[in-house]
């Protein structure tokens, strides 16, 4: 009896070797599974912080991108400042210049208007003097 008892701890003991060798197998594969999961965590939190510095460098032009647009609309104000100012003085100047000129006509026709009127004296005079003149030489 002895030696059955002997024989079923034997028993028992390869099938808890068996068993531990299992369990040894299992504990080893989750170990590998675990160190895999973990490199591609390493490569994960890798890329995780490449995509950042990517995201700071377009931040970066970003904000230079929002800085020269800043700069344009800050020029385009000033030009538009400039043509406002110009365009008024272009406006006051043409006004005055508009004037100007037609007060020049209308001096110019009073002065025209003089002229016609001394030129149709002198005509009358001139028809005078030939008439004088022509009646002088009849009388000779």
């Amino acid at each position: 009896m002895e030696e059955k008892i002997l024989q079923l701890i034997l028993s028992e003991i390869k099938d808890l070797k068996v068993n531990q060798e299992k369990v040894y197998r299992e504990v080893t594969d989750i170990k590998e599974g675990q160190q895999r999961l973990e490199g591609r965590m390493d490569k994960l939190e890798e890329g995780q912080q490449r995509l950042e510095s990517r995201m700071d460098k377009i931040e970066g032009r970003m904000d230079k991108i929002e800085g020269r647009m800043d700069k344009l609309e800050e020029g385009q104000q000033r030009l538009e400042g400039r043509m406002d100012k110009l365009e008024s003085k272009i406006e006051t100047e043409i006004t005055d210049k508009i004037r100007a000129l037609y007060d020049f006509r209308e001096v110019q026709a009073d002065i025209n208007n003089r002229i016609i009127t001394t030129l149709d004296r002198i005509e009358a005079k001139v028809d005078v003097l030939q008439m004088e003149t022509a009646q002088i030489r009849r009388v000779k």
